[in-house]
């Protein structure tokens, strides 16, 4: 998973496995770009 090592520090990423996961952590780092995109779309 590319986007661990080179993108953006996310709290998702503390999600993905231990005592309190979170099943959308995966799929919320992979569109965190379109995420964050979005508002500045016209």
């Amino acid at each position: 998973m590319l986007v661990l090592i080179f993108g953006p520090i996310m709290s998702y990423q503390y999600r993905l496995t231990g005592p309190n996961q979170w099943a959308g952590a995966r799929d919320a780092l992979f569109t965190y770009k379109q995420r964050f995109i979005a508002p500045f779309k016209c």
